[in-house]
């Protein structure tokens, strides 16, 4: 584990650094999987090693004394809160990965999910995960953030469902407005999370990048204009510029 965690980028300054990231990451993974929930706990946890445990999860000596210094919880907090958590995640995944073995006739049996990230935030405001489980192992392989607003949680005419073609009689066209530019606004939230080449499920076409979703938006974009203008000249009988 420690090689892989040697991969995530360290958020710290070179300079002045007393325990390495991977020994760190390590504490904190082996605390959490034990059930620390806080930094604190994790601090305390990891004060109460053995030795022996200690020194596997790749933990700080003394050069001098070879006592071991545990960290205090506001340099662990500085370090989880500025870690790139996708290449932790991925880190860890890839370690798991390699440490899965195949069952059967040569086939791994992997199932994929949908999850609510527990104490990621209030009710309602949760981060959603889909992630691949390898079966016969009962270990996570792969996960991905999905904006935390599963479909059926999108409100509005965001859905594109047949409901965001119904207009109300008592809608202006500056309450469609306001509600378009309130759903690019939470688009251009989510997407700001995302590098271009991150992918997310698409519903119908499997998995997309943000470069993909970019493009056809401009796509779409001067199409539904040139549906919307054909609307206008069939009512008031006059050809826009």
């Amino acid at each position: 584990m420690l090689q892989a965690l040697a991969r995530v980028p360290d958020p710290r300054d070179a300079g002045g650094q007393i325990h390495p990231l991977p020994g760190l990451l390590a504490i904190a993974i082996a605390a959490v999987v034990s059930g620390s929930s806080r930094v604190v706990e994790i601090v305390e946890w990891a004060a109460d090693l053995p030795d022996a445990a200690w020194d596997r999860l790749g933990a700080t000596r003394d050069a001098f004394t070879v006592a071991r210094r545990v960290p205090d919880d506001s340099t662990l907090a500085r370090v989880l809160t500025g870690i790139d958590a996708g290449a932790l995640d991925a880190a860890v995944c890839r370690w798991l990965l390699s440490r899965a073995v195949l069952t059967g006739a040569g086939r791994r049996v992997i199932a994929v999910d949908g999850k609510t990230l527990r104490g990621s935030g209030p009710t309602g405001a949760q981060v959603h995960l889909l992630a691949a489980l390898d079966q016969a192992e009962q270990i996570g392989l792969a996960q991905i953030n999905v904006a935390q607003q599963p479909r059926e949680q999108i409100s509005g005419n965001s859905r594109g469902d047949g409901a965001s073609w119904q207009v109300t009689a008592d809608e202006m066209i500056a309450d469609v407005v306001a509600e378009y530019t309130e759903a690019c606004t939470e688009s251009r939230r989510i997407a700001a999370r995302f590098a271009l080449d991150d992918t997310v499920p698409h519903h119908r076409l499997g998995w997309v990048s943000l470069c993909w979703i970019y493009v056809h938006m401009i796509e779409e974009m001067p199409r539904h204009a040139g549906h919307a203008d054909i609307l206008r000249e069939q009512i008031d009988a006059a050809t826009g510029d």
